[in-house]
């Protein structure tokens, strides 16, 4: 009885297993469906397959087939060859060897299929399959086939991406038996957020347009370029082009007086206009670079959290810039006496090309149009390179003998001054490099025969093992003496005397006591238009990579703190004095230029 009860209990069992095999195979009979019907079903259901990732081995037991391959135009970049070092110097650590680097310049077909790490946008159809389309500071780690791809749209990208490689993928791993791999887990693409999200001008995205300059451009055409390229990079993240105007291109950011630029700024002015793809910037002079400088960054494409901005065709925009007598520029507008002078450190040493600094200084001169100019720290190399730029505009250097560099020369607007007699005096020891001197000139106004008394000096600074108040106060002596000795002439005995320059001491100073003892006054306490403040600063920075001043201060402290002054002597009216403290002043010395402009 049990028996035939547990064969009939078998017997269920198996006719039960058989049905549920039966409609288990349901699914698989409708495969079997029309070509047509299976399509529907795969359209409604919305499913796509996925391949499963596959971890790549790029080094396994202390060895590699796998090379780096650098994006040609990224080779050269040190930061990213420092960031290249570290990864390669952390597998060396796990695993005992170190994998090849090469540029791309270096691929052949024979490369496509080899196993590789790949930086930046490389000849490798796999880079080129990404349609790379980040900014400059997004980046990406993914991988494809035998490739892994470390991405980004520019040297920035990539090195971020780089970074990411070395702390999430090696510095991370065990390396167990001398095995590095990549796993699905380190696959990360990054997205910044920039300032500018969209910048559309006449319906195109400003990424896609060309920074135009003529080709023979100015200085401040190209500063002005690679300013655009610079403040684009990091406000809107994505690098611009810059080419000169020979080859026209279908959107373009044409500067200056390009071969189809159609726009012109008035004095000190800048214009703005778009038309036919084309966005034209015009300036005039250092004063219009300033002007379309500060609307730029204040008002056209300002920078704040994911910006949107659009332009129709049509567009347009001129202005004067700004002026004020705080940073002196309302001077350049025009002068408020009879003579014009403008003293001047132009800083030995600076940073940046000379070229650069001598062309802007001159752009600078050109503005202000001073009637003598008196400079200082003007070494050899001034010399070469600033004073055929300043003869080109009409100015002599006020002719001296000396057996030294005139590192405080003397210079006068030809058209209307002439020289009638110069002299120069080199203060006594000590005296750096003999740098520290006096040059004086009698000029005369052609216009009216008026005569006056110009002098340019620069007195000892402070410095570890000398005495430098006591060497001013000696200079301050010599000044009088030489004060003296031309006065001695008769014919120059009352002649009205503007002095200045750099003299290293503040108001109240002995030094500065004993030229007012002798006869002299501040021009500062005589001034009907003036700035208050020090007209000093810390130097300023170039960028050799992105071709600009990128670094600088704003001038701070009083007139009372000042280093360089000038001083007038009883009789003459100041009408202005002001030290010039806007923005490309700010770039070429750690001494603001001062403006004097007086009466005789």
């Amino acid at each position: 009885m049990v028996t035939m009860i547990m064969e009939r209990s078998t017997t269920c069992l198996s006719k039960l297993i058989c049905i549920l095999l039966a409609l288990s195979m349901i699914p698989f009979a409708l495969l079997g469906c029309s070509d047509e019907d299976s399509a529907d079903t795969s359209a409604e259901s919305g499913m796509e397959t996925e391949e499963t990732f596959q971890p790549i081995e790029f080094v396994s037991e202390g060895k590699s087939e796998f090379v780096i391959w650098i994006a040609e135009e990224l080779y050269s970049n040190s930061e990213l060859k420092e960031m290249l070092t570290k990864v390669n110097d952390s597998i060396k650590d796990k695993t005992g060897i170190t994998l090849k680097i090469k540029s791309d310049s270096r691929y052949d077909e024979d490369d496509a299929g080899s196993p590789a790490i790949l930086v930046g946008n490389t000849k490798f159809s796999e880079s080129a399959a990404l349609g790379l389309n980040t900014r400059n500071k997004d980046f990406g780690v993914t991988a494809s086939g035998n490739k892994i791809l470390l991405y980004g749209n520019g040297a920035e990208g990539c090195i971020n991406a780089l970074r990411y490689f070395y702390n999430k993928v090696i510095h991370a791993q065990q390396a167990t038996n001398k095995t590095l791999s990549f796993i699905e887990e380190y696959i990360y693409s990054s997205e910044m957020s920039y300032g500018i999200k969209t910048a559309v001008f006449g319906g195109v995205e400003l990424k896609d347009f060309t920074i135009v300059t003529p080709k023979n451009a100015n200085i401040l055409d190209t500063l002005l370029a690679n300013y655009l390229v610079y403040y684009l990079e990091d406000n809107y993240g994505y690098t611009l082009t810059v080419t000169d105007d020979t080859q026209e291109t279908e959107n373009e950011i044409l500067i200056g007086n390009t071969a189809r630029s159609t726009l012109t700024a008035e004095k000190n002015s800048f214009a703005v206009a778009l038309n036919d793809g084309k966005l034209q910037l015009a300036i005039d002079g250092m004063r219009g670079f300033e002007g379309l400088y500060e609307y730029i960054n204040s008002t056209l494409l300002y920078s704040s959290k994911d910006k949107e901005y659009s332009y129709d065709t049509g567009f347009a925009y001129a202005s004067a810039a700004k002026s004020s007598i705080n940073d002196g520029s309302s001077l350049a507008d025009s002068s408020l006496g009879d003579i014009r002078v403008m003293y001047y450190n132009v800083y030995w040493h600076g940073n940046g090309p000379d070229d650069v600094r001598h062309a802007l200084q001159t752009e600078m001169i050109k503005s202000y149009a001073p009637d003598v100019i008196c400079a200082q720290e003007y070494a050899s190399y001034h010399h070469d390179g600033c004073t055929p730029l300043l003869e080109k505009l009409g100015y002599a250097d006020a002719s001296v003998t000396t057996a030294y560099v005139n590192n405080t020369p003397l210079f006068y607007r030809t058209d209307k001054l002439k020289l009638v007699s110069s002299g120069c005096w080199l203060y006594s020891q000590p005296n750096n490099g003999d740098s520290k001197s006096i040059t004086w000139a009698v000029l005369e106004v052609k216009a009216t025969g008026e005569r006056f008394i110009a002098i340019s000096t620069h007195m000892m600074y402070d410095q570890p093992g000398i005495d430098a108040n006591a060497a001013r106060i000696q200079n301050a002596k010599e000044m009088l003496s030489v004060i003296s000795a031309i006065r001695s002439n008769a014919a120059f005995k009352d002649l009205p005397i503007i002095m200045g320059g750099d003299l290293n001491c503040r108001v109240g100073s002995e030094p500065q006591n004993i030229l007012i003892d002798g006869g002299l006054k501040r021009a500062y306490d005589l001034a009907t238009e003036k700035n208050n403040n020090s007209g000093h600063h810390a130097y300023p920075t170039w960028s050799t990579d992105v071709g600009m001043f990128t670094e600088w201060t704003p001038v701070s402290g009083v007139n009372t703190n000042a280093i360089d002054h000038a001083f007038v002597s009883e009789g003459v009216v100041v009408k202005a004095y002001a030290t010039l403290t806007s923005l490309v002043p700010l770039w070429l010395s750690d001494h603001m230029p001062l403006i004097v402009d007086i009466d005789l």
